[in-house]
């Protein structure tokens, strides 16, 4: 029996001499003469022959050699030079790559930007067990700064991180056995978080540097002690209400307010807390600037 495929590797000119049709497919683009040959072909017997070198023309002989290129029939360039009239050499389709250096090198930078992130996750999550070996509790902003305030105002915790309305009592001092929500902010913001239906006896805030309420990209927020703040809280929920404030998560608290609340660095001596040598010591410990205090 005659190999069926018998044709595989000859010239698409000699297949169109062999079946006859060299002659009157000639001046036909070579795309058009192989997509006859698969009965794809369409009636274009109406549309007037279009130049030699227009670009639809290159353009179907392109798409005729990458076909023929596949397998089925191998094709020289002397076909695509008649069709087209240019020879153009087909390369075989390769997958997609960076066209520049630059494309590539911005690949890895992600990677080292990742893998410089990932050695960075990887010390803090050592400093976090190590910070929660020391304080017993996560180490966490809102636990830490408990720990700190406890130590230097001589607070009794709750057992419980979950207390609802306060963290502890005072231990000593004239607002000794008085309940207080410690509350840390790693930035002054001028805001306060507020429970009205579990009120302290005072709010102890310890914040850092001052800085006004705005978006966090591009900035950072570490964990300093620049300022401590101490507010009697049912005298400050009825003078927010009067002026009907909303009270809750962040509310915002008049800049005087914080002023005569204010018992570090420098207190406007009307708290009936103040603040020793020690505890200055102490508090400048975690500050984000070395101070310097003189007795």
């Amino acid at each position: 029996m005659k190999d069926r495929n018998s044709r595989m590797g000859s010239t698409l000119e000699s297949l169109l001499r062999e079946d006859g049709f060299y002659e009157d497919v000639e001046t036909e683009a070579i795309a058009s003469v192989v997509a006859y040959k698969r009965g794809l072909a369409r009636a274009e017997s109406d549309k007037p022959a279009e130049p030699s070198d227009s670009p639809s023309r290159l353009k179907s002989a392109r798409r005729a050699l990458s076909f023929a290129g596949s397998g089925e029939r191998q094709t020289g360039d002397s076909e695509l030079e008649r069709a087209g009239g240019v020879r153009e050499k087909h390369e075989p389709r390769q997958a997609k790559v960076p066209e520049r250096e630059s494309e590539m090198g911005a690949d890895m930078d992600d990677d080292g930007d990742l893998r410089r992130l990932a050695e960075l996750l990887d010390l803090r999550n050592a400093n976090e067990r190590e910070i929660a070996g020391l304080i017993g509790r996560p180490g966490q902003p809102g636990h830490v700064g408990e720990f700190i305030a406890a130590r230097i105002f001589d607070i009794d915790l709750e057992p419980s991180a979950n207390k609802p309305g306060y963290d502890g009592r005072f231990g000593s001092g004239p607002l000794a056995q008085k309940s207080v929500d410690v509350k840390y902010y790693s930035k002054w913001e001028a805001m306060l978080d507020i429970n009205i239906k579990h009120a302290p006896d005072y709010y102890l805030v310890l914040a850092g540097p001052k800085s006004a309420a705005a978006s966090s990209k591009g900035s950072s927020r570490s964990w300093a002690v620049d300022n401590v703040f101490l507010f009697e809280a049912k005298p400050l929920i009825d003078r927010l209400r009067e002026r009907g404030v909303k009270i809750g998560t962040a509310t915002s608290i008049r800049s005087n307010e914080w002023e005569t609340a204010r018992i570090y660095p420098a207190g406007a001596g009307k708290s009936p807390v103040t603040i020793t040598k020690t505890q200055r010591e102490q508090i400048g410990m975690f500050g984000s600037a070395i101070i310097s205090w003189t007795t």
